[in-house]
């Protein structure tokens, strides 16, 4: 099992403190490679705070991939636990996956992940679009950004 990195999660939580509470943000990630079975492709970092409202996947035809796992270390199924990625296509957690998933906020800082089931004979991209809001409270010190009048 190999674990693979997007640029986004290689350059790290891009700077918030202009993110106000409720201001929806979209990271995108993308890692394209020759994957094996039970691979992980770490897509879009979270950051601490954030309430994921959609997770969105663009694939390329992955081999023999009907049941692929899209979450985070704690949950590595939390927005899809059988994803078919076996042909090229959009998806959306919205829509497709566990209605639980929904609105998670996330209290430490996270790395959304996909993981591949089965090898491939090629290079195969898997692309994801995890958009998010802040919520009240995720700034360390608000004082600083919102002072008082």
């Amino acid at each position: 099992m190999a674990t693979f990195k997007s640029d986004a999660v290689k350059s790290g939580l891009m700077f918030l403190g202009t993110a106000q509470p409720g201001c929806v943000l979209c990271r995108s990630g993308r890692v394209k490679e020759k994957f094996t079975a039970a691979d992980v492709a770490e897509l879009v970092p979270i950051p601490k705070g954030a309430m994921v409202l959609d997770v969105r996947v663009v694939n390329e035809a992955l081999d023999a991939c009907t049941s692929v796992s899209v979450g985070d270390k704690d949950d590595p199924d939390r927005y899809f636990a059988a994803l078919d990625l076996s042909s090229a296509g959009t998806h959306s957690a919205q829509s497709e996956g566990p209605t639980t998933a929904h609105n998670h906020v996330y209290a430490d800082e996270a790395v959304l992940t996909v993981t591949v089931p089965a090898t491939q004979t090629a290079a195969k991209a898997i692309t994801a679009h995890v958009l998010y809001k802040m919520v009240e409270g995720c700034l360390t010190d608000e004082a600083d950004v919102f002072p008082a009048a």
